[in-house]
């Protein structure tokens, strides 16, 4: 993990707290969020050689938000997803390319229908319960970090 890497997993561990205690998410630290990447985008911009690489690291950037402008464009239409969750995922996929960050996405939404089920099952929430998102972003982020070179991801 480059220290990009160990930035975004600060950002998204405070992120995490937030969301859990309050269910809402900071926009302070959503724009330092993504300033920073835009600040990582910026310097590998201006660092990478030619112009081929500067274009690939560009469309890496923009493809890799895809996600994360999906999830941001549904919060506009259902009431189901927090804009918030969008963001970071715009944020994590400025960082990361599209393929790990849908991978993340999914891994994170399988594991949030693991845990609504036990609570439902428990009887600890009702169906229409919000759940907080980053955390679970945050956790599938760590997990497929530490098994990356095993996937191919």
């Amino acid at each position: 993990m480059d220290i990009f890497g160990a930035v975004l997993l600060i950002f998204m561990t405070a992120l995490s707290v937030y969301d859990i205690r309050t269910r809402k998410l900071p926009v302070a630290i959503l724009r330092a969020g993504i300033a920073l990447a835009l600040v990582r985008l910026a310097l590998f911009f201006l660092l990478s050689g030619p112009s081929t690489e500067q274009q690939r690291l560009l469309t890496v950037a923009l493809l890799g938000a895809l996600p994360g402008i999906t999830v941001t464009a549904l919060s506009f239409i259902s009431d189901k997803v927090g804009r918030g969750d969008g963001i970071v995922l715009i944020m994590m996929g400025m960082f990361e390319n599209c393929s790990f960050v849908t991978v993340v996405s999914c891994v994170a939404c399988f594991s949030l229908a693991v845990f609504s089920g036990i609570l439902l099952a428990l009887h600890r929430v009702g169906k229409n319960s919000r759940m907080p998102f980053v955390p679970f972003l945050t956790g599938a982020y760590i997990v497929l970090k530490l098994t990356a070179g095993r996937y191919g991801i």
